[in-house]
């Protein structure tokens, strides 16, 4: 009985692990478009500023700060969503072992 309790527990967390999965995926492109949105509102909004700060050649120093963040999103996204399969991956090993069933030997 102990062990059908064990198996339901990891079941549920490995069924955790993958919708957590799922929705980091579906909400990347979202993010990088909100990320794209918000700092084009900040260069109209705040161009002069931005330009008094940034000097000449704001947009391509702009451009670079999108482009890094863009990444920078994209790559911690792929490093949570690479740890949760791996340790989905695990949890399943266990249930595979916890299921087998045990031969005896005559």
């Amino acid at each position: 009985m102990n062990k059908n309790l064990e198996i339901l527990e990891k079941q549920k967390k490995q069924d955790q692990l993958k919708q957590e999965v799922k929705n980091y995926k579906k909400k990347l492109p979202s993010l990088l478009l909100l990320i794209v949105f918000t700092s084009a509102l900040i260069l109209y909004f705040f161009e002069d500023y931005i330009f008094s700060i940034l000097g000449t050649h704001t947009l391509i120093k702009a451009s670079f700060f999108l482009i890094i963040s863009c990444i920078s999103v994209i790559l911690f996204s792929f490093i949570k969503i690479r740890q949760k399969e791996k340790e989905t991956k695990s949890i399943g090993i266990e249930l595979y072992n916890l299921m087998k069933l045990e031969v005896k030997q005559k």
